[in-house]
């Protein structure tokens, strides 16, 4: 990959509202609706809440840009909230800099995908802005990192690595990876939720794209954590 032919001025947020949405054939429909467009951003990407509480404000990732987003959902207003040199794009490679964003507490967590870096920062729940500089975590050894999650106490992450067939583990705390997985089925995997089951199984979502019988398809992937 080295580039990207991105339309300007097309960037936009978007509301999905599924409460309608019942998943049978004789249920209602799915609502989308525009929050806003935002057209001097790069490529937007990576998305978070600013805070548990905060139903109103989200955190965007601009992965060209090398920026994270203030957004308010209910009107629509935006603006800048972090800039910062671990954010951006700075050699030749893939032209994604900050890409997975994940809020825990009032710590901020990223990844860089050109850098190859994971990394957090404290940040303002009100603002959105640093109140302290960017701490990196792990520094130009990932590759092709792209989304990821973080366990409930926030020591452990889990970033998939897009077009690698792997899943990397961090240890926040002691600053160390290891691939916690390694599967033809994570080939292009670029997104990443978290479940809690009632059973007490953990279990990871992913989704991206997959070689199954030789064909490359959409893919939705679940793996039980250890």
């Amino acid at each position: 990959m080295t580039g990207f032919n991105i339309v300007p001025s097309s960037s936009a947020v978007f509301k999905l509202d599924l409460r309608p949405f019942s998943g049978t054939e004789d249920g209602g429909a799915a609502r989308l609706s525009l929050v806003t467009r935002i057209p001097e951003a790069g490529l937007l990407n990576g998305i978070s809440r600013l805070s548990v509480r905060d139903t109103s404000s989200l955190l965007l990732a601009d992965s060209v840009n090398g920026t994270v987003l203030k957004l308010n959902v209910y009107t629509g207003k935006y603006k800048i909230a972090l800039e910062d040199p671990t954010l951006t794009i700075t050699k030749e490679g893939i032209p994604i800099g900050v890409n997975g964003i994940v809020t825990h507490k009032d710590t901020l967590f990223f990844t860089n995908t050109n850098q190859g870096l994971f990394a957090k920062v404290p940040i303002s729940l009100s603002t959105g802005l640093a109140i302290g500089p960017v701490d990196i975590i792990i520094n130009g050894t990932l590759v092709a990192n792209d989304d990821f999650v973080l366990s409930k106490d926030g020591r452990r992450a889990w970033i998939a690595n897009n077009g690698q067939n792997t899943i990397t583990e961090v240890d926040v705390r002691q600053r160390t990876s290891r691939t916690w997985a390694n599967s033809t089925l994570l080939r292009d995997i670029s997104a990443v939720a978290f479940s809690h089951r009632s059973s007490g199984r953990d279990t990871l979502y992913l989704s991206g794209s997959a070689a199954v019988n030789n064909t490359i398809s959409g893919a939705l992937l679940e793996v039980e954590l250890e």
